[in-house]
């Protein structure tokens, strides 16, 4: 299912889960302790094969 404008997407990263807004050019909306908040591509932002 891709995700749609909007739509609050959730991944766990580490022991907690990380947040982020779909846009609506498919990019994500989200915040790190290092960078504030910012913007990444949706491919980026997936965890790659193999990581949980």
């Amino acid at each position: 299912m891709t995700p749609q404008p909007g739509d609050i997407v959730v991944r766990r990263k580490g022991l907690v889960m990380h947040k982020g807004l779909v846009l609506p050019d498919g990019r994500i909306l989200h915040n790190t302790p290092g960078r504030g908040e910012h913007v990444s591509c949706w491919i980026c932002a997936r965890p790659s094969p193999g990581r949980a």
